[in-house]
């Protein structure tokens, strides 16, 4: 069974650079598991993980992120429910890393898995993947 990696990321404004990492990801041999936190996109996601399963696991709906002008409380809905959703991941034995152009520091909890972002000091490689 191949490694997944959960990739992160806000569709609306990183959708190429995630495809791309999508595609590297799978190149590698490694499934690649989308989630996107896109709470202000439109139309449909391609994400595996949709912003609207993100909120609702945040405690909330995607409508009413959409109709909020709080930007810290649904940062702190999105970071609960994109965690949330990584915990049950891994407890499913579904994950294996993090990576993505959009991870937020509260999803890069040493309790879930380290999450390597383009301007962390260290880079996601295939060697970061092996346990």
């Amino acid at each position: 069974m191949s490694k997944s990696v959960l990739i992160i990321s806000t569709m609306d404004t990183k959708g190429e650079e995630t495809l791309y990492l999508k595609d590297r990801v799978a190149a590698f041999g490694l499934t690649p598991v989308l989630m996107d936190l896109a709470m202000r996109g439109v139309g449909p996601s391609p994400a595996d993980i949709t912003p609207a399963q993100v909120a609702a696991a945040g405690g909330s709906s995607l409508d009413d992120i959409r109709s909020s002008s709080e930007r810290s409380r649904i940062t702190n809905i999105t970071i609960a429910g994109a965690s949330a959703l990584a915990r049950d991941l891994l407890a499913e034995g579904r994950l294996d890393a993090v990576v993505g152009p959009a991870c937020p520091p509260g999803i890069s909890a040493p309790a879930i898995l380290p999450c390597f972002t383009p301007s962390s000091k260290y880079r996601a490689s295939p060697t970061c993947l092996k346990t």
